[in-house]
C-alpha cells in the first residue's frame, strides 16, 4: 500500500510478559490477529519495548537479573512506544494513528493518547491493567531484578493458581 488513511493504521503495543509478536502475530489456525486485521485493509504495525522480542538487548540482559535495577520501567517503555508513533507517522504522512495495548501495554497506549490526543484516531485496551485480589505473583516476592524470563514466570504462575 502506497498511501494510507489514519484510520486504517494500527500500533499495537504488548503487556508485560510477553513480546507483541507472540501475542498478536501469533497465527491459530492459520491466521493471527494481526493478519486479521491487515486482511481489513489496514497497515498494522508492532512495537516491542526494549529488551522484549525482537528489540535491542540492554547490556545489563547479559548478566544475570538480580545484579541490576529493572531496565524497563513505565517511563522508558513510554518513550519507546513514543518513538515508534513518530516512526509511523513519518513514514505514512499521517497525523494520526490507532492505538492498541494489551496488558501493561493499555497503560502505554492510554497515557499516550491522553498526553497527545491530537495524534489518535482510536485507542483500544485489550485486558487492561487492574487491582488484583491476590497480587499477581510478579507483584509479590523479592526485589525486581533487571529482566526475567518468561518461562520461569509462568511456572510460579502455574503453582501459585495450584
Amino acid at each position: 500500500m502506497k498511501t494510507v488513511p489514519a484510520e486504517k493504521i494500527v500500533l499495537y503495543v504488548h503487556g508485560a510478559t510477553y513480546p507483541a509478536e507472540s501475542t498478536f502475530d501469533l497465527p491459530l489456525n492459520g491466521l493471527s490477529w494481526m493478519d486479521y486485521i491487515a486482511q481489513r485493509g489496514y497497515d498494522v504495525y508492532l512495537v516491542d519495548v526494549r529488551g522484549y522480542g525482537r528489540s535491542t538487548r540492554p547490556p545489563a540482559m547479559a548478566l544475570p537479573p538480580e545484579q541490576n535495577e529493572p531496565i524497563v520501567r513505565t517511563d522508558t517503555a513510554l518513550r519507546d512506544f513514543g518513538t515508534a508513533v513518530d516512526f509511523i507517522l513519518k513514514r505514512r504522512g499521517v497525523q494520526k494513528l490507532s492505538l492498541m495495548g494489551w496488558s501493561w501495554g493499555t497503560v502505554l497506549a492510554g497515557w499516550y493518547a491522553a498526553q497527545h490526543n491530537e495524534r489518535v484516531v482510536k485507542l483500544v485496551l485489550y485486558a487492561p491493567l487492574w487491582i488484583r485480589d491476590p497480587p499477581a505473583v510478579a507483584d509479590t516476592g523479592p526485589k525486581l531484578g533487571a529482566y526475567r524470563a518468561a518461562q520461569q514466570f509462568l511456572d510460579e504462575d502455574f503453582r501459585v493458581g495450584q
